[in-house]
């Protein structure tokens, strides 16, 4: 299932570029779920300036458990050099205790090309049960020149 729930903001300068999106209404995942495409930023990287630029973007996932306890996954994913969502990064399993809601980070590197269109998204997995994956869920990027 690909979703892109949230808003998204850039802001770009000479110096870079960062993105934003974020999850604005709670969301309900079913038990044994992927989702990929979460909380999707993107941006032409210039063709004018440099011929690589260094990104750095992070996750931030916000997972409420029901009356189950269960585990969360979250990942990475460039869809540019990847379009088959298989994750740069992936964390563990994280515990989400009953009635619970945890804060899971996560964050990567990665280079980009001039002229390149950047695409960077979260992907969710759920264990077994259902989680609330809370608003204030997001992804943020930030674009800098390499050389």
């Amino acid at each position: 299932m690909a979703l892109t729930p949230g808003v998204i903001d850039a802001q770009s300068s000479p110096a870079g570029t960062v993105m934003q999106a974020q999850t604005e209404t709670n969301l309900s995942m079913p038990a044994n779920a992927r989702w990929v495409d979460f909380d999707r930023v993107s941006t032409m990287m210039p063709s004018d300036s440099t011929r690589t630029f260094t990104f750095d973007v992070r996750a931030m996932a916000y997972v409420t458990a029901g009356a189950i306890a269960t585990t969360c996954r979250i990942g990475l994913t460039n869809e540019t050099s990847n379009p088959n969502y298989i994750p740069m990064m992936l964390s563990p399993p994280v515990d989400v205790p009953p009635a619970t809601t945890v804060a899971i980070p996560l964050e990567a590197t990665g280079t980009a090309f001039a002229g390149q269109l950047l695409r960077l998204a979260m992907e969710l997995r759920s264990g077994a049960a259902p989680l609330t994956i809370q608003q204030w869920t997001s992804v943020t990027a930030e674009v800098i020149p390499s050389e």
